[in-house]
């Protein structure tokens, strides 16, 4: 769950489009969460509010990268990415991710398994790690923790 809203600045024929879209997903944004982002956009400078979650993001991404750097096996490629939330992960094609992810959460760390994005359930050597919701000492513990379970799979 999570607030899910957004906005549009378009040209009378993009927005006709947009609206037309946003009403088939689900006719209505709803009312307390669009209330909730006004308060929030009045009451606070939305320039710096991004600048801080961007460096906020930005260290995590960093970290995760640094300890994968140091922790990984070989024959693991990772996204860099320069924004978003997440990276990306391609392991050796032996490894079904899916399979190895039980390995992962009896030691209490988590991921998503690459194949849930792919309509065919293809690339199962492939999963997507999250930056967003995790403190500095988490990442590096669940990296490591990470690694050793990849190593196991190698």
């Amino acid at each position: 769950p999570g607030i899910r809203i957004g906005w549009v600045c378009a040209g009378e024929e993009a927005m006709d489009m947009f609206v037309k879209v946003k009403q088939r997903s689900d006719v209505h944004t709803n009312s307390v969460s669009q209330m909730e982002v006004a308060n929030f956009l009045d009451n606070n400078d939305i320039d710096e509010h991004i600048s801080k979650i961007k460096e906020l993001y930005g260290n995590r991404r960093d970290l995760m990268l640094e300890t994968i750097d140091e922790c990984f096996p070989q024959g693991v490629d990772i996204t860099r990415p320069d924004g978003g939330l997440f990276l990306w992960a391609v392991l050796p094609e032996k490894i079904d991710t899916k399979e190895m992810l039980k390995k992962a959460v009896e030691k209490n760390v988590g991921y998503v398994p690459g194949g849930a994005f792919f309509p065919n359930g293809g690339n199962k050597n492939t999963m997507r790690l999250s930056f967003s919701n995790m403190e500095e000492e988490k990442i590096v513990e669940g990296i490591k923790i990470l690694a050793e379970v990849i190593k196991e799979e190698i």
